[in-house]
């Protein structure tokens, strides 16, 4: 949790892996004449409003992630998104390479009280080694949540009465996180928190917090992963003489640096997916074999 201690941890309770709760099947249909069309048994229930906020939240969502491989934008628009639909102040933490909770995106309800939430993180910063919190949910590769936080609580938690006063008058009442992760392992957590006058989070809302958070390590590996390899192409640039990454098992061309399409007299695109051999002459080939 941002800026609590471990004193939590009698009410911090992980929470194994969710999916979003569906919805009723649509009743089939009836045999003739049983009723008439209209009668109040053949009325489906009105859709939950906490249902239909969660489905266009997790829409947008996915329209975000997926149109932009800068990271660091693409999350700040993520808290702007959680913030106020499905909660009152949102942050969001990558791993970097030593292993500790950098913030990347931070957003709360009311803006005047921004400067409260980053002083908070700044001065009470999330301990690494409590066991509840958003570097508990990364250890334990599980979602966790505290539905309900009381003044008793938040006292326990507080490090010092600046601590406390800051927590009280945020009105931090119930708080939520799940990890982001991907093939490799964790990439960071989604912390979403609840004031005084906003929800109580319950099975419904980590549910959506488990699959917001799932959606989102999923792109970050994917725009890792691009820029990576972007990285390596533009090293394959930078080398002058040709150079090719071929499969060493079929000699199927992975990619090809500017030198070697220059070489071919073909563009890159023509070159990547072949057979080497297929692009050198035959007397080439037997002289290799």
């Amino acid at each position: 949790m941002v800026g609590v201690s471990s004193s939590y941890a009698d009410a911090g309770q992980p929470v194994g892996p969710h999916r979003r709760a569906g919805t009723d099947p649509t009743p089939g249909a009836r045999l003739e004449g049983s009723r008439e069309a209209g009668d109040p048994e053949d009325r489906l229930p009105a859709a939950d409003p906490d249902d239909l906020t969660f489905a266009a939240a997790m829409a947008e969502a996915g329209r975000i992630l997926g149109s932009s491989l800068d990271t660091a934008a693409t999350l700040r628009q993520i808290a702007d998104l959680i913030v106020p639909r499905v909660a009152d102040w949102c942050a969001i933490d990558l791993l970097d390479a030593d292993g500790r909770l950098s913030p990347v995106a931070i957003a709360h309800r009311d803006p005047s009280k921004m400067a409260l939430v980053e002083r908070l993180r700044k001065v009470y910063p999330p301990e690494p080694d409590a066991p509840v919190g958003s570097y508990a949910v990364i250890a334990a590769g599980e979602p966790m949540v505290l539905a309900r936080i009381d003044d008793e609580m938040l006292r326990r938690g507080a490090k010092d009465d600046e601590h406390f006063a800051l927590l009280r008058e945020l009105g931090l009442r119930s708080w939520m996180a799940a990890p982001m992760t991907s093939s490799g392992g964790a990439l960071g957590t989604i912390a979403f928190a609840g004031a005084e006058s906003g929800p109580v989070f319950g099975p419904r809302h980590l549910a959506f917090a488990v699959d917001l958070a799932s959606r989102a390590g999923a792109a970050l590996e994917n725009a890792r992963a691009f820029h990576a390899a972007d990285r390596f192409r533009r090293l394959l640039d930078a080398v002058a003489e040709s150079v090719f990454v071929v499969d060493p098992g079929t000699w199927v061309i992975a990619d090809v640096n500017e030198g070697a399409a220059s070489l071919l007299g073909v563009p890159r695109d023509r070159v990547v997916g072949r057979v080497l051999w297929d692009l050198v002459e035959p007397a080439s080939v037997a002289a290799a074999e």
